[in-house]
């Protein structure tokens, strides 16, 4: 398709560039998670709903949804999901989506990009959808689901993507080991910052942390032209030696003054 392929080619020629971008930006998503957890920190209650939703599914898993799965089919589902939604995104038309207990696939016409193959690796889809069902439900900003439903989907998540980020991911071949490990970090700090800020306080919560980001960034952009113009020490700057008065110093002069003083 020939949308497909000018994105691939956009992504492409940009795809250093973003990965340079990550690697910068670890730092002010680091600072505006510390600033999340201080928040939370002085007002604990806020994020009750979505502990409590974590808590749900730490204990349902094992008793319930393994064994009812009786494997990890539902991760694969997910994951091949997400490889999907971002190959349409990129303009690219899917073949065939084939999911089962040993494994899936997701076949893409008209070739592949980074993005589709390291989307599973941090874009939260359970998270998301489960978070357009609260919001689309009565009153769903007003009562605790929504911070319920993302708590539980959003341990679903980091849990599917711990299971899955290992060596033997061929995902990561198609994108680039070193690309990888430098774009990773920063996408899965800013997608869990974000719906963990949403499920405390909202768009206003997602906003605070954005905010907070961006004000890392803006202390960064200040910081390298102060590097730059760091002043030199100079060696310091002697007075000048007093230039004599010759007048003052004409013995004849000084003498004439003394007679006169007489």
């Amino acid at each position: 398709m020939v949308i497909g392929r000018s994105i691939d080619r956009v992504l492409d020629a940009l795809k250093w560039p973003i990965g340079a971008f990550a690697v910068l930006m670890l730092g002010p998503l680091c600072y505006a998670t510390l600033r999340f957890a201080g928040r939370i920190w002085q007002h604990p209650w806020s994020l009750i709903w979505f502990v409590a939703g974590i808590l749900a599914y730490a204990f349902a898993w094992r008793p319930f949804m393994r064994k009812w799965l009786k494997s990890d089919w539902m991760l694969t589902v997910e994951h091949e999901l997400t490889h999907a939604l971002f190959a349409v995104l990129t303009g690219h038309r899917v073949k065939s989506f084939q999911v089962t207990r040993k494994g899936g696939r997701v076949e893409v016409v008209g070739g592949s990009n980074w993005l589709i193959a390291l989307a599973p690796y941090f874009f939260p889809t359970a998270p998301l959808i489960l978070l357009l069902f609260a919001i689309l439900m009565p009153l769903g900003t007003l009562l605790p689901w929504t911070g319920l439903f993302l708590g539980f989907s959003m341990a679903y998540h980091v849990r599917s993507t711990w299971t899955e980020t290992h060596g033997a991911q061929t995902d990561f071949d198609q994108a680039g080991r070193w690309f990888t490990l430098a774009f990773l970090p920063s996408a899965n700090l800013c997608a869990i910052g974000l719906v963990a800020s949403f499920a405390v306080g909202g768009w206003d919560g997602m906003q605070q942390f954005t905010r907070d980001a961006s004000t890392a960034i803006h202390w960064l952009v200040m910081l390298v032209p102060s590097a730059l113009s760091w002043p030199v020490e100079e060696s310091p700057m002697l007075d000048p030696a007093p230039v004599p008065d010759p007048v003052a110093t004409d013995p004849r002069v000084i003498g004439l003054i003394s007679v006169a003083a007489r």
